[in-house]
């Protein structure tokens, strides 16, 4: 549904041709190792690290799974070239970043540009134009715009729909 909802700059159109068991297994991981199992002491803390090192690598095969099943109306087929250890230290910067109360933005600015640099297809370039300012009062106003619990669906196709054009 999303992308078949998608436009780009010439006109193109996407289509998806992903299907849910394909990736079903990453996911699982991915579910997995989002959980936290309360284990006390340096076994606890070694499993929570193991555990998250185990989810961004489920993301990023995930992410590479998604790309790559996106088409274009041209034929063209996406592919995300983005490593691990990229990932890793956009997570970890992302994470830190938090601590500023507002820095999150423009780490995540940068990390959308680094995504979209990462990703293509023939003959074609994505590039992220956002900023984190842009981020940041959007994020703000889609978080209090879901307040009144009937506007949520709204306000988050809203920030969705800028995410994308930008």
């Amino acid at each position: 549904w999303f992308c078949r909802y998608l436009r780009f700059s010439d006109d193109a159109r996407a289509d998806f041709s992903g299907r849910g068991g394909e990736i079903l297994g990453w996911w699982i991981v991915w579910v997995v190792a989002g959980r936290r199992w309360n284990i006390s002491g340096a076994e606890g803390v070694l499993l929570d690290i193991a555990l998250y090192l185990l989810g961004l690598w489920s993301t990023l095969k995930i992410l590479r799974w998604f790309v790559r099943h996106v088409e274009l109306g041209s034929g063209r087929r996406f592919s995300f070239l983005g490593t691990y250890v990229e990932l890793l230290g956009w997570e970890i910067l992302l994470g830190l970043s938090v601590l500023t109360v507002i820095g999150w933005a423009w780490v995540l600015a940068a990390m959308y540009r680094w995504m979209a640099c990462n990703t293509s297809a023939k003959d074609v370039a994505l590039r992220f134009q956002g900023v984190g300012l842009e981020i940041l009062w959007r994020t703000v106003v889609a978080i209090l715009l879901s307040v009144p619990v009937v506007t949520i669906p709204w306000a988050w196709l809203w920030y969705t729909r800028w995410l994308v054009q930008n």
